[in-house]
């Protein structure tokens, strides 16, 4: 996912760029963009990415690294299991 942040850099600088993948692979890139060791402790953490959940990646000029906003959105039982 770092890899693929990184290439959408590259090929749109100060562009709006969308990427759509699982659970698993956008907590990973969370837990990597903030600096800390991907551990499995790390990810079983509150930076789980929810179901149905929106990460914001966004690069200021000069940042070192970049801000990383997670917008949680609140999904029923219900709809959970009309997702399934």
């Amino acid at each position: 996912m770092t890899a693929f942040v990184e290439r959408a850099r590259r090929r749109h600088p100060g562009a709006t760029v969308v990427g759509v993948s699982h659970g698993d692979p956008i907590t990973i890139l969370r837990v990597a963009l903030s600096g800390r060791p991907v551990t499995l402790q790390a990810l079983r953490g509150g930076d789980y990415a929810a179901l149905a959940s929106v990460t914001i990646v966004t690069y200021e000029p000069g940042a070192d690294r970049p801000h990383v906003a997670p917008l949680e959105v609140r999904v029923t039982d219900e709809q959970q299991r009309a997702m399934r």
